[in-house]
């Protein structure tokens, strides 16, 4: 049984029980995982130079170990290359995420993405990663936030459902808060100021982590590129600073 594009003209509510059975599954036994060989198919081993063949437990990399600077629709790029160590975390996003590289981490960066397409790319990306894996951290929202005002509950919702799909994988998962906008105008820095406030509670009635970005980056125009939405390479350090330091000292059941 795979996810993989099984879920086209799904809604989220049976996106979300088809992820759960994914891993129901997985977990007791009934379908092999993607980063583990099974035992009835002859698995393809590398010649090495002296003739022997590779033991590493890391799988190869796949598409999605490309670098986040291209677009869902971008153009091929050479693989990540392998890490020294065992990933243990993953961080997928919009394009707020775009610089963000961590020591045995791996970013998924999709630029313009809403909240309902990460959950679709999660959805892709999650039976592919390998068993060290032990955290996720999202960041998204803000495309969400640039539409219409009627769109806010839907954006809720959407988040509702996303973080019970995390929260299946038995993995520990964290919400990256929104960063304020920066001359924008007050209704796009109000949405993302009730958003923030929003998941801040929810993340605490779901018992995950929540990493606050907002304050960090209030007034603080030496953060931000010209267009007063993404950060810029000082903004993306002190993300990346901000992120780290919550992923090693906030626990998520």
């Amino acid at each position: 049984m795979s996810l993989r594009g099984c879920h086209a003209g799904f809604t989220p509510e049976t996106k979300l029980e088809k992820f759960k059975e994914f891993f129901a599954l997985r977990r007791s036994g009934g379908l092999h995982c993607l980063d583990q060989p099974n035992d009835n198919v002859p698995q393809k081993q590398s010649p090495q130079p002296n003739g022997k063949h590779s033991s590493s437990s890391f799988p190869c990399p796949s598409e999605t170990d490309t670098d986040c600077f291209a677009p869902v629709t971008g153009y091929p790029h050479p693989p990540t290359p392998r890490p020294l160590f065992p990933l243990t975390t993953v961080i997928i996003g919009d394009s707020i995420t775009r610089d963000l590289r961590f020591h045995n981490a791996v970013t998924h960066c999709f630029p313009g993405a809403k909240v309902a397409d990460i959950l679709a790319k999660v959805m892709d990306l999650i039976p592919s990663f390998p068993t060290s894996i032990k955290r996720i951290v999202v960041h998204c929202g803000h495309n969400d936030m640039s539409t219409r005002i009627q769109e806010c509950e839907r954006t809720r919702r959407d988040f509702t459902t996303l973080i019970e799909a995390l929260k299946s994988t038995g993995k520990s998962v964290f919400i990256s808060g929104p960063l304020p906008s920066l001359g924008r105008g007050s209704r796009l820095f109000s949405r993302l100021l009730s958003l923030n406030t929003w998941l801040q509670l929810t993340c605490s009635i779901h018992r995950i982590g929540f990493i606050d970005n907002f304050n960090l980056f209030w007034e603080r125009g030496s953060l931000f590129s010209r267009d007063g939405i993404h950060p810029n390479t000082r903004g993306s350090q002190m993300l990346r600073g901000n992120l780290h330091h919550a992923l090693h000292t906030q626990t998520s059941d």
